[in-house]
């Protein structure tokens, strides 16, 4: 009996030092976490004060003039030169062959 009792007295002193040890790792841990909270939440605002909600740069429309609702891909496109021909198509020789 005064065996199973020393057992007893013994694995109840492991399981309280294994508690405290664990109680220190989630302190630990929880300072962590709230540190990312802090830096995500630090990081957050930053990026807010950082650009208006009305700058459209880097989203494809042209930095000189950003009043205007053109993108860069349209500014090209209207810049290039369109060559517009009609081709005759010749009558006899292959169904779709043409004379430009």
């Amino acid at each position: 009996m005064q065996a199973a009792l020393s057992k007893l007295a013994t694995e109840n002193d492991e399981l309280r030092s294994r508690y405290e040890d664990m109680l220190k790792e989630n302190q630990r841990l929880d300072g962590i976490i709230s540190s990312w909270t802090r830096s995500s939440a630090s990081l957050n605002k930053l990026h807010g004060v950082m650009k208006s909600s009305g700058d459209k740069t880097g989203l494809g429309y042209d930095g000189n003039d950003s009043s205007t609702a053109e993108t860069s891909c349209t500014a090209q496109l209207a810049r290039k030169n369109f060559k517009n021909e009609f081709c005759k198509i010749q009558h006899g020789t292959a169904p779709r062959s043409t004379i430009c």
